[in-house]
């Protein structure tokens, strides 16, 4: 029972980044979010080039394809190489967390331990609500800046204002973007703690 508790728990912790991952990637991966942004941004009458086309080519890049387009330089190719990879990894822990929560829910669910299942997704909705508010008070500015230091070895990223890339995903794309992922993950997070109340009026209430 310590055990299953020590997994609960940890399954717990690991949820907001479950829950983040998810919603990067219910978005990166859809031309229609960017086609809204660069209508938004005036994407459009702003690049000397076909702007579908090269978001096209970077999305089929992203998800393991080659980048046909001549617009981008080799430092673009470069950083998109490097955004690509961080991809890759992000899916891989993305899957295996939710192999591992859908394995442990069904597993506690067989065992009819419906307290652990009430802790995993009250305790992981709570600090997801929590991590995810201390986020909002921090400047985006500053996450920008210490994701891309964190997240990559070399200055790739640090590219001309008149680069193919900055035209396309101006400051004010990935503000924007950053605010989305932040508002669906807190629905997510909400959303855990309703399943949370289900489970205790379903079948926890009914034991005490």
């Amino acid at each position: 029972m310590k055990y299953d508790l020590f997994i609960v728990f940890f399954l717990a912790l690991l949820s907001p980044l479950f829950i983040s991952l998810f919603t990067i990637h219910l978005f990166v991966y859809d031309a229609g979010f960017y086609h809204d942004a660069f209508l938004k941004y005036g994407v459009y009458e702003r690049v000397p080039f076909d702007a579908d086309s090269a978001l096209l080519d970077i999305i089929s890049f992203l998800r393991g394809g080659e980048l046909t387009s001549s617009v981008f330089s080799e430092t673009e190719f470069l950083h998109l190489l490097d955004v690509r990879n961080l991809f890759f990894y992000g899916e891989i822990i993305f899957y295996a967390i939710s192999i591992l929560f859908l394995f442990w829910i069904g597993f506690l669910f067989f065992r009819r331990h419906y307290a652990l299942i009430f802790y995993l997704f009250f305790y992981g909705g709570l600090f997801s609500i929590l991590l995810f508010s201390l986020f909002t008070l921090l400047p985006f500015s500053s996450i920008f800046l210490n994701f891309h230091l964190a997240f990559f070895s070399n200055d790739y990223w640090i590219l001309p204002s008149d680069s193919s890339l900055v035209l396309l995903f101006p400051q004010e794309f990935f503000f924007d973007f950053y605010r989305i992922i932040l508002l669906y993950s807190f629905i997510w997070s909400f959303l855990f703690l309703v399943i949370a109340f289900l489970i205790y009026r379903l079948r926890l209430r009914t034991l005490l």
